[in-house]
């Protein structure tokens, strides 16, 4: 999991720091949540409130093309 986390931030850029004000409003703000375990109250949440639910080679997959990956391919439906 920790190995998940460097990754967001790599793909994403977004760190939060006590010295920059606006860094905790732009770390909280969530537009995808990322999936290891299908069918968890978090993943049934997100569907719930129609968010965007991916599985954790979306956020490689970001990496290796350096930009936002189409999710369509890395989208988990619920189990």
């Amino acid at each position: 999991m920790e190995e998940m986390g460097g990754l967001c931030v790599r793909v994403t850029r977004v760190r939060y720091s006590d010295e920059d004000p606006d860094a905790k409003r732009r770390a909280t703000r969530c537009t995808h949540l990322i999936c290891a375990v299908p069918g968890a109250p978090k993943h049934r949440r997100a569907h719930k409130d129609g968010g965007v639910v991916v599985s954790p080679k979306w956020l490689q997959s970001c990496q290796d093309a350096a930009a936002k990956a189409p999710v369509k391919p890395f989208l988990v439906p619920l189990p």
